[in-house]
């Protein structure tokens, strides 16, 4: 393992052949909201769908794990909005811990996608 200038560990023997950012939302109770598909990411706000999307005004964890960091957190949010099997949650108060982490998140999804946009050729 090599140490990044972040002073967190990244696991470097080996490639990542899954996705660098696993999300997963559940509500406030820990029950996780079923089969739930991260649309956008951003600091303050993020959209997902789902089979089954919470209700307007429901509190709500979103479960952040960032598998090549070795970083797993929980970040509280509210549903601000529902549209169909689509749902925006703002995110409540964070400690900086909390913010690095949600950023971060953004950070590799980016880094991820350009580089499969790449890799197609695009």
């Amino acid at each position: 393992m090599a140490r990044t200038i972040s002073g967190v560990y990244r696991k470097t023997d080996e490639p990542s052949s899954q996705q660098p950012v696993a999300l997963r939302v559940l509500y406030a109770d820990r029950s996780p909201i079923p089969r739930v598909r991260t649309l956008e990411l951003r600091l303050g706000e993020m959209r997902f769908s789902s089979v089954d999307p919470p209700p307007l005004g429901s509190k709500v964890l979103v479960g952040i794990t960032l598998s090549d960091r070795f970083i797993e957190l929980e970040v509280p949010g509210v549903v601000i909005s529902e549209y169909g099997m689509e749902f925006g949650v703002k995110l409540e108060y964070l400690s900086a811990r909390q913010a690095y982490g949600v950023a971060l998140a953004i950070d590799l999804n980016r880094a991820a996608a350009k580089g499969s946009d790449r890799a197609a050729g695009g």
